[in-house]
């Protein structure tokens, strides 16, 4: 059974998961913020909030997040 946890921030994802990345020591850190999503399809407001975030936490345990 494997765990693949994702959390929600209150528009602090960026910062948590910049955070995590370097506790873990993850090199594979990613980060798609609604500004990167086609025109159009961005909430209104949530140009600078996180979409999807991820890194590896160690072999096959992704730790993701968003806004």
């Amino acid at each position: 059974m494997s765990f693949s946890p994702y959390l929600g921030f209150p528009g602090t994802a960026r910062e948590a998961m910049t955070a995590y990345a370097a506790i873990f020591g993850a090199s594979d850190l990613q980060i798609m913020s609604f500004a990167d999503a086609p025109e159009g399809q961005r909430p209104p407001g949530a140009e600078g909030m996180v979409m999807h975030s991820q890194f590896s936490a160690g072999p096959g345990a992704p730790l993701m997040a968003s806004d």
